[in-house]
């Protein structure tokens, strides 16, 4: 595959310097937006499986998590939330958890009802109803906790970076929105801090900033780490969890990346994605069993070619796609 001569996007080194990001970087996120652009599933119906094994898979999951939240939203800006979570504040049941975007901040909580003077009764507070912009009923399997978020955290630095990123003047449109048609399977810790990294477009008018901005995940219950309460573009799944997180969910996620050989022996016979992403390191004492669960599988479905996704995969890494109609 070529290249272009000129950095698509560069990488903060060790030093605070910058350098351009690596061909193989740029081949993941590219795989990520064309997912988003479902250039990879050729029927409506069909589900599609690339299981790509690599010498080291550090970074392929997070760079192909950046293309498709990225792309996603430059598809469809006014996507703000999956239908049905949005309510007016006198549709809304006292005990419902909910979600509440006020001027400054946004919030998670009880609802506890309206009191006379129109305010909103919470358990994280008790604010004005004309303080509320948007109400939103949260997903049970969310697990977010009562929280407030002040919006004016969110630094000039990042303000720009998203700016640039998502080509969009009011980047809180995208912070605080949800989205969650892509699952992220692996370590947490591990898929954390290559989330950390940081990026930018060539040239001085876009600052450094991480994958985690763009990708933005939301933890599913039981990863140890307090939910992002402003928004979420992602959720990411510990690949020792009891339960699949979308098994109470009334879809399954559109895009799930099984990050390593455990995550993907794990996960894959019970992953119900339209496209499953499988990445696995060639030295990761889990190969074997993942080799064997991926062949169970693709003896069910018929084989895709390079040609047929129109993408191919980095240098030094081997590409088993398949798929099936549904």
């Amino acid at each position: 595959m070529k290249h272009s001569h000129h950095p698509v996007f560069l990488v903060e080194a060790a030093d605070g310097t910058s350098w351009a990001a690596p061909p193989w970087f740029v081949d993941w996120v590219r795989l990520g937006t064309f997912a988003a652009l479902n250039r990879l599933i050729a029927q409506p119906r069909e589900r599609a499986v690339l299981a790509l094994s690599a010498p080291v898979r550090s970074m392929a999951a997070a760079a192909f998590a950046f293309g498709y939240c990225r792309q996603r939203f430059l598809d469809d800006p006014a996507l703000r939330c999956p239908s049905g979570a949005a309510r007016a504040l006198e549709d809304l049941e006292p005990g419902t958890r909910v979600w509440l975007h006020l001027a400054d901040r946004a919030l998670s909580g009880t609802y506890y009802g309206t009191l006379p003077g129109a305010k909103v009764h919470t358990s994280a507070g008790t604010y004005r109803a004309s303080f509320v912009r948007e109400a939103r009923v949260l997903p049970f399997w969310a697990g977010l906790p009562d929280g407030r978020f002040l919006l004016n955290e969110v630094g000039a630095a990042e303000h720009t970076f998203l700016a640039g990123m998502l080509r969009s003047h009011a980047p809180l449109t995208y912070i605080t929105s949800w989205d969650w048609d892509l699952v992220l399977v692996g370590s947490p810790p591990r898929l954390h801090a290559d989330l950390a990294e940081r990026i930018c477009p060539p040239g001085p008018e876009i600052p450094l900033g991480s994958l985690a901005s763009v990708v933005r995940p939301l933890h599913a219950p039981g990863n140890g780490e307090v939910a992002r309460i402003a928004g979420w573009r992602s959720v990411l799944m510990s690949s020792r969890s009891e339960e699949a997180v979308w098994a109470s969910w009334p879809e399954p996620p559109a895009v799930a990346v099984l990050d390593g050989a455990y995550a993907t022996s794990r996960w894959l016979d019970a992953c119900e994605a339209r496209l499953t992403i499988a990445i696995i390191d060639r030295s990761e004492p889990a190969l074997d069993a993942a080799v064997s669960v991926l062949e169970q599988e693709r003896a069910y479905m018929r084989p895709i070619s390079m040609e047929g996704l129109g993408w191919g995969p980095p240098a030094g890494c081997e590409l088993l796609a398949f798929g099936s109609r549904g």
